[in-house]
């Protein structure tokens, strides 16, 4: 097979830091591909988040309109739903690396991607150096620059909407993630637990400004948006349980929400650029399932390239054109409906 030592990870961030960034949920099916890569690279995901035991809608004023239990997702215990906060799943990640060998470059924004004629990838980082390889996972997120390499440029577009986002050092009353919506605020949110006595907060508004980007808010600055937001949402008679997180906000973040429409190229022709993630298909946030369709990609994706370019494991890895266009081909033409 490949040796770790083949593989190189280029992420734009400096580092990763504890308590920054915001949180997720992690679900069955992207829980699952954690499993096939490594049981251990499972437990130390879950033992960094926190189980959910029920997923409940209500209103604004705290009165509930459904409540259902986690379990009925899954009745494997290892594959049931947690939060975690982002920055725990990707010291969990990067730590599993690491130990596998493989290496992570930190401080590498890519700013060009070109196919050359001799098959291979050259990508250019935001810092002038340049690296060629093999093959490349476009990896890169919503503005993906491995994306051009496959389709040109495409941007996505700004749906009206923003969320504040933020963590609080509250337990939620009911353990669960649940759903408010209100009428006389009109707009929704989503609180869920990552930790004992933590939760995590998201609104979701419509906006008249494009929210350009992801952006952590100075801590004076995030704890008065948040007060403010919450002396409102109480004057239009939301429940406690939904405004004492707001008071004791920390890690506040703004995000506008985007989209895209679908396309049917994930790949360049002869496979050596791979869209992964919000690299191919940037999904709004409702149904949750943003992080776990990108881990679905990539267990998909690992099980087709052992399968075309391993002749299902039983060889070295042979990634020529005409193996990696199978595996890509095969790739798209499972995940992309």
């Amino acid at each position: 097979g490949v040796k770790a030592s083949d593989i190189e990870v280029y992420e734009q961030a400096p580092a990763f830091g504890d308590n920054v960034g915001g949180a997720m949920g992690l679900y069955a099916n992207g829980l699952r591909v954690l499993r096939d890569i490594s049981p251990e690279l499972l437990a130390a995901v879950r033992a960094a988040g926190y189980d959910y035991i029920y997923r409940r809608w209500q209103r604004h004023d705290g009165s509930e309109v459904a409540c259902a239990r986690e379990a009925e997702l899954t009745s494997d215990p290892d594959l049931q739903s947690i939060g975690i906060r982002r920055w725990k799943l990707q010291k969990a990640l990067c730590d599993a690396s690491a130990a596998a060998g493989i290496a992570i470059h930190f401080g590498k924004r890519m700013e060009k991607v070109e196919t050359r004629a001799d098959g291979r990838v050259t990508l250019t980082f935001l810092d002038g150096t340049s690296r060629t390889a093999k093959i490349l996972f476009g990896a890169d997120g919503q503005r993906s620059k491995a994306r051009e390499a496959v389709v040109g440029s495409l941007a996505a577009e700004f749906t009206g909407v923003t969320c504040l986002m933020g963590a609080a050092k509250v337990a939620r009353p009911i353990r669960g993630i649940c759903f408010p919506s209100s009428r006389t605020t009109k707009n929704h949110g989503c609180f869920y637990p990552t930790g004992e006595g933590e939760q995590i907060f998201q609104l979701y508004f419509p906006a008249r400004t494009m929210e350009e980007a992801w952006g952590t808010l100075s801590p004076e600055e995030g704890r008065a948006r948040c007060v403010e937001l919450a002396d409102k949402l109480e004057t239009d008679g939301w429940a406690p349980i939904f405004l004492e997180p707001l008071r004791q906000a920390e890690n506040v973040i703004k995000v506008g929400i985007f989209s895209r429409e679908p396309f049917d190229k994930w790949a360049t022709d002869n496979g050596r650029v791979i869209l992964l993630g919000d690299a191919a298909h940037p999904p709004v946030p409702y149904i949750g399932q943003g992080a776990m369709m990108a881990m679905e990609d990539a267990g998909v994706l690992a099980r087709l390239l052992k399968q075309y370019c391993c002749a299902g494991g039983t060889k070295a890895f042979d990634g020529s054109d005409a193996n990696l266009t199978l595996a890509a081909n095969a790739y798209q033409k499972v995940r992309i409906p």
